[in-house]
């Protein structure tokens, strides 16, 4: 579950789930968005924007 705060985005998961393997396939697929120009660094200068209610 992802979870946005002002600064930084995180992902919640369950105690007993493969964190290592999860944290290496993300980190494989944003090293490829960088290296494929998919995806390009940007820092936000304000609050983040409040999601729409659900």
């Amino acid at each position: 579950m992802p979870v946005q705060t002002a600064t930084r985005l995180y992902l919640a998961v369950r105690p007993d789930a493969e964190v290592k393997q999860l944290v290496q396939e993300l980190n494989d697929h944003i090293q490829h968005a960088y290296a494929t120009g998919l995806v390009v660094p940007y820092a936000s200068e304000g609050e983040a924007r409040p999601r729409p209610e659900m």
